[in-house]
Formats: C-alpha cells, sequence, structure tokens
C-alpha cells in the first residue's frame, strides 16, 4: 500500500513511469494549498488536473518531465487535499490562485499544463497573462462542444444533474460516500479511461487511498458543481473562448483521444485549428487522461517539444 514515508515524503509505487519520491507541501494563497514538488532542474513546470481530480493524476507522466524542469503539481482549491475558497470555487478564483501560486514558486515563465479543467484553465491564463507562459501542455482541455457533433449520454446526464443547484452537490457527495471510495476511483478511472487495464494497481490503489481521505469532506460536492457551473458559462460563450485562444503567444502541444467521453477530440483539433502554435495529437483508442492511460506515448512527444524550448531560450 502507498502512503507517506517516515521523513514525510510520498512514494509514488514502484511502475516504470511513476517511480519517484515525491515532496508533499503546502503553501498559503487564500487557502492553505497542497501541491508535490517533484524536483527537477531548469525552467518551472507546472501541471492542473481536471474537475474532481488532484496531484495524483499526473504521478505517471510527471517524474519524466523532471528531466526538463522543476515540476509542481497543485491541488486545486477544492479538490485533493486543499479546502475551497472561501467565495467558492469558480474559474477566476482558480485563475487568481494559480497567479498566487506562481508568484510564490515559479516568478518566471512557466510551462503549463492541464488535463480538462486544468487545461481550460491553463488556456485562460496564458492568454491573460502572456508574459508568465512560457508553453503549455494541453491533454484533453474542456473546450466548446463541436457543432452537429454528438454528446455522450451518459456523460451528458451525469454532468447536467451535476450542475443542479441544491441536488447536484448533495447527488455527487452522497454517492461517493455511498459506493464508498474503492468503487468510486475504480469506476472514474473506467469512465475516464478507453482501457482501465492500463492503469497500474498502484496508481489505483494511490487514488483509492486519496479518495477514503476526503470522502467526508463537506464541501467536496459543492466545490464540484461550482467549478462545473463556472467553467460551463466560460465554454457556452464560444466567441470569447475563441478570441482568448488565438491571442495566446506560447507553443502548445495538445492532446485529445477518440474514445474521450467528456471532451470529443473533433472539439479540441477545431479549437487547435483557432492558434498556428498549437500542435494536435490524438489517438484512437485513448480516454479523457491520456497523461495516465498512455504516458509512455505521451513522453516521446513531450520531451522533444520542451528540449526544443530550453534550447531556443539558451
Amino acid at each position: 500500500m502507498l502512503g507517506p514515508t517516515r521523513d514525510g515524503r510520498l512514494d509514488c509505487g514502484p511502475t516504470p513511469l511513476s517511480s519517484s519520491i515525491v515532496q508533499l507541501r503546502s503553501l498559503d494563497v487564500g487557502v492553505r494549498l497542497r501541491y508535490a514538488d517533484y524536483g527537477g532542474e531548469g525552467p518551472p513546470i507546472v501541471l492542473l488536473h481536471g474537475l474532481g481530480g488532484l496531484h495524483l493524476n499526473w504521478m505517471r507522466l510527471a517524474p519524466a518531465l523532471t528531466r526538463h524542469g522543476r515540476v509542481l503539481v497543485p491541488d486545486l482549491p477544492g479538490f485533493g487535499g486543499t479546502a475551497p475558497l472561501p467565495a467558492g470555487t469558480t474559474m477566476a478564483g482558480l485563475g487568481a490562485t494559480l497567479e498566487r501560486f506562481l508568484e510564490a514558486l515559479a516568478p518566471g515563465p512557466v510551462t503549463l499544463g492541464g488535463n480538462s479543467l486544468g487545461g481550460t484553465l491553463s488556456l485562460l491564463f496564458a492568454a491573460q497573462h502572456p508574459a508568465k507562459v512560457a508553453s503549455l501542455l494541453l491533454f484533453a482541455p474542456a473546450v466548446p462542444h463541436a457543432y452537429f457533433e454528438p454528446f455522450d449520454v451518459r456523460a451528458f446526464f451525469t454532468m447536467g444533474a451535476a450542475m443542479l443547484p441544491h441536488f447536484g452537490p448533495e447527488s455527487v457527495r452522497g454517492r461517493a460516500i455511498r459506493v464508498g471510495p474503492e468503487r468510486l476511483v475504480r469506476e472514474m478511472m473506467a469512465f475516464m479511461t478507453h482501457e482501465r487495464r492500463r492503469i497500474p494497481h498502484d496508481v489505483l490503489v494511490a487514488h483509492i487511498e486519496e479518495a477514503r481521505a476526503r470522502i467526508d469532506k463537506p464541501w467536496v460536492g459543492t466545490a464540484f458543481s461550482d467549478a462545473l457551473r463556472s467553467l460551463s458559462w466560460v465554454l457556452v460563450n464560444r466567441l470569447s473562448f475563441g478570441e482568448k485562444v488565438r491571442a495566446i503567444r506560447a507553443p502548445a502541444l495538445v492532446f485529445a483521444g477518440d474514445k474521450d467521453r467528456l471532451v470529443r477530440g473533433r472539439s479540441i483539433r477545431q479549437m487547435c485549428l483557432l492558434n498556428r502554435a498549437f500542435q494536435f495529437h490524438h489517438w484512437g483508442d485513448v480516454g479523457h487522461v491520456p497523461q495516465l492511460e498512455v504516458p509512455e506515448r505521451v513522453i516521446p512527444l513531450v520531451e522533444p517539444f520542451l528540449a526544443e524550448l530550453r534550447r531556443a531560450a539558451a
């Protein structure tokens, strides 16, 4: 079973892609924010999880990125080991928190990596703060749904129910308590990936232990529903979102899976067409979390991208 080592570090397990010792730290950014520090030398690389996620969502990719910079992975407010902001969990609040986090730990231009909601947050931040973002790594970023692209029925109704006032937060938290952390994580992994068997056992165990630690937090359902509503409002305004994407100057490496039930690959491809600095890669047999499901495919694409940036900067 995974857990903290005697010196307060976390052993991320024995699999080749996740084997690393990572320091779990905290920082006051308006709330006590927990983050994982993987170490590494060079320009900072900050990775942002998706809706309902936490720093462990990057445990199969983060160790490899330490060859290219110092890797920092926060639990965004309202998720993982970080309580929500007093004003609630909104995209604006998450963006302000990210700015304070970077000012404290990574003031220079950074590489921002994001999955799902974290990818959208990275896009918005890069558009608003161009001098602070050197490059983007986007994994199934949440983007406006492409016209005439069918929705996944289960995802549509699940997310729709979670956004309902009063009912949404209670249903999210109530179901987590009812099914328990192990079943909850296994169902989540099956929904987020195309092939759940690709997720190593130690990665599942680590997520289950974290789910067990936070399952009784009173704010879990509210943070999820508030963030989902705020994200949805951002995506509904297609014109504004497109203008922000066009304004981004940082080069971006963008990944998508055609088996993604939440964000369609065609939608992500259309977003990439708005900016010539965006490189699009997709796989026909991958789901919503490429960094967890197929890091062995991601790494050969990310490493030369980051190496070239370092050479250009030098």
